[in-house]
């Protein structure tokens, strides 16, 4: 069995597939400023060395992530329970 060349190179095979349907009309505004960024969910930038935050309800590998953004900061993160509510605890060391 040969295979059809004239099937493959005809333009009618590959024709583009129309949208019968009417696109939606998308207004342009204007003058509308851009959002700025979004604000730090934890404050590893304004920590000095012996600092420390906690944070309810957190998992440690988390919190060490957004930790390790903020190089050459060192932290260090336990999980521990305070008043009753577990989370972590976030101490700069260097």
């Amino acid at each position: 069995m040969e295979f059809d060349k004239a099937l493959i190179l005809n333009s009618d095979f590959f024709s583009p597939v129309i949208d019968p349907r009417p696109s939606p009309i998308i207004a342009i505004t204007k003058g509308v400023p851009a959002p700025r960024g979004r604000r730090a969910k934890y404050p590893f930038p304004a920590m000095e060395i012996g600092d420390s935050f906690f944070a309810p309800g957190s998992s440690v590998i988390g919190i060490h992530g957004c930790a390790r953004r903020h190089r050459p900061m060192r932290f260090t993160c336990r999980s521990i329970v305070e008043d009753g509510v577990a989370g972590i605890r976030v101490w700069r060391i260097s």
